[in-house]
């Protein structure tokens, strides 16, 4: 027996891989597998999608435009997986109101503002939130800070 010959099974083996039948008959195995682990992934997924994404096709509601379907359930394992991960929440740290933020407050209140407008909102908020508790963030300080720079011109 030469060196070189292959032992009779594996030159079977390899003329099942080589022939095309089997080459298809694989591939059609193979895609079917793929197929049914979506399936079931999708499956063991259900449990995560909120309730009106589930029965929102039963309902009729999916293509209306009321209800955003889910398109699958990996996305819904994905937001999971990244509110897991994500950084505790820090509460925030309140600190007393100086006497500039006081009045720059009082200067903020009768200002004009857009109808509508988050500025209106925040320094009133934030006005009646002094006259309670007298304590402020640092963010809204920072952002009190930005809105006399932007209302400067009324202030005056």
């Amino acid at each position: 027996m030469a060196l070189c010959a292959t032992p009779p099974d594996l030159e079977i083996e390899r003329n099942k891989v080589n022939d095309p039948k089997r080459r298809a008959e694989n591939h059609v195995r193979f895609v079917r597998q793929i197929k049914q682990e979506l399936k079931n992934r999708k499956r063991n997924l259900q449990h995560i999608r909120p309730w009106y994404a589930r029965t929102a096709g039963q309902r009729g509601l999916a293509n209306s435009g009321k209800v955003k379907p889910l398109i699958c359930g990996i996305h819904a394992e994905h937001s999971r997986i990244s509110e897991m991960h994500r950084e505790p929440k820090v509460p925030t740290v309140k600190v007393l109101a100086t006497d500039e933020d006081r009045a720059n407050i009082a200067k903020l209140v009768p200002c004009r503002f857009l109808p509508g407008s988050f500025d209106k909102r925040f320094a009133r908020d934030l006005d009646s939130q002094l006259a309670n508790s007298g304590e402020i963030t640092e963010k809204q300080r920072a952002y009190l800070v930005k809105l006399v720079h932007k209302y400067r011109r009324q202030i005056k």
